[in-house]
């Protein structure tokens, strides 16, 4: 198995924290290798294309129709559940139609002024999604940004609702970086290995003799085989940094205090959403004549009855409770049969251990810094209160997430909440010493 990449700690007292000129040497070294990569894929592609074509046969033909469509679904189809999202593009919009607590139109406006440090370069186009928790994403290919929603940002319309201006335009600030310096390699070149995935056993064995299409397909499983050892193994090691590199890269246009709250304000809404998922599914435990396939509209219907700004407890249970007692809910009810009530009971037994719904969350106490103005975000008072509550309580956590579970997010994606806001003091103290750096305000 592929060795972890061990980030270089730093020597403050902020334990588990990377360094930031060791993570920007690697995500440069990541970049010349990737076009190394990038260039042989390219050659080894354009050689397959012609070997093919200088044996186009109809078994030849046959056959890499066969490996085109498995190449496909194996190295594109992660794609479908993004690009059949619900989704508008911004610049289709009315002016005037409401998004959040702005305009179309301001949107716009916000969209342009983020990207003119880009001017130069290529432009995404931004597509407004309607999922509530699909926060903001970018995809970004190679060969194919000629296709709208290849080449683009992706930005949930709840975010507008929840997020004040200049924690919107860093979330946006951090999927722009993503998109133009700091996205992975794989993410990049799906059609090209698609390509070589096709042509290579075809070439490779000439399918034209008989029983050359099982050979082919043994060598497609074990170019795919080495194929997603070998993603896993990149992502492993590079995406980690590249977060930590364009949460960077938006402090430094907008601020310490915009990151860390556009993080915290979409970790909160997450964390309400599990909350809920957590207390239906108790609830479908205890009432059979609830059933799982109802927990999507349930979720919904509760979501949509919570306020925009932070929630509490009893607000959260008057709203479930609401939705619970509506004459809605009782069309749904239904007696199921014992066998029903078994498989349903298995169903939700998978769910709660995959929910992690009985872990016991170590938090940390948010009455601790956030208290000088108690509205789930951080005042530049209380931020010093928030770093050295990260920093004494290391094994804690700011939400009752996975994704904020530093166990389970040891080999993930994303840093954790703690991880990321020292990463950012970590750079801002540094800042502060070398007028070398670029300036990092709070």
């Amino acid at each position: 198995m592929p060795a972890q990449a061990e980030h270089p700690r730093h020597d403050a007292a902020f334990s588990g924290i990377p360094v930031r000129a060791e993570l920007e040497r690697t995500a440069q070294s990541a970049r010349n290798r990737g076009r190394v990569a990038i260039a042989l894929l390219l050659l080894a592609d354009g050689w397959l294309a012609w070997a093919f074509l200088t044996r186009a046969t109809a078994a030849n033909l046959v056959t890499a129709g066969i490996l085109l469509a498995l190449s496909l679904v194996a190295h594109v189809a992660w794609l479908v559940p993004f690009l059949c999202a619900p989704r508008t593009r911004l610049d289709l919009l009315e002016p005037s139609e409401r998004i959040g607590r702005w305009s179309a139109g301001e949107v716009l406006r916000m969209t342009v002024e983020l990207l003119q440090p880009h001017r130069d370069r290529e432009q995404p186009n931004v597509y407004l999604t309607e999922g509530r928790h699909d926060g903001a994403y970018v995809i970004n290919s190679l060969f194919f940004d000629f296709i709208r929603p290849l080449n683009a940002v992706f930005v949930s319309r709840h975010l507008f609702r929840i997020l004040r201006p200049t924690e919107i335009k860093a979330v946006l600030a951090h999927e722009l970086a993503h998109f133009h310096r700091h996205i992975p390699l794989v993410s990049r070149t799906q059609m090209p290995v698609v390509l070589l995935h096709t042509l290579a056993p075809v070439v490779l064995l000439d399918v034209a003799r008989p029983g050359g299409l099982h050979g082919a397909l043994l060598l497609w499983f074990g170019m795919l085989y080495a194929a997603n050892r070998l993603r896993a193994a990149h992502v492993r090691r590079h995406s980690r940094t590249l977060e930590y590199l364009c949460d960077l890269h938006a402090a430094r246009r907008f601020g310490v205090l915009a990151v860390v709250n556009g993080l915290l304000g979409i970790a909160k809404s997450a964390e309400v959403a599990l909350t809920i998922q957590y207390r239906l599914v108790e609830e479908i435990r205890r009432d059979d004549t609830l059933g799982l396939h109802h927990l999507p509209q349930l979720l919904r219907r509760i979501e949509d009855l919570l306020p925009d700004r932070p929630t509490t407890r009893e607000q959260l249970e008057t709203a479930i409770r609401t939705v619970l007692d509506s004459p809605e809910t009782r069309t749904l009810r239904a007696r199921q049969s014992e066998r029903s009530r078994r498989d349903e009971a298995r169903a939700v037994e998978r769910l709660t251990e995959g929910l992690l719904a009985n872990k016991k969350w170590d938090l940390v106490d948010w009455a601790g810094f956030d208290n000088v103005e108690p509205d789930g975000r951080v005042q530049a008072a209380e931020y010093p209160l928030l770093v050295e509550a990260l920093s004494t309580h290391a094994g804690r956590q700011l939400f009752a997430l996975p994704t904020d579970d530093a166990v389970a997010m040891a080999t993930g994606t994303h840093p954790t909440m703690r991880e990321r806001i020292l990463f950012l003091e970590t750079c801002r103290l540094e800042a502060a010493r070398d007028p070398n750096l670029p300036a990092l305000r709070l």
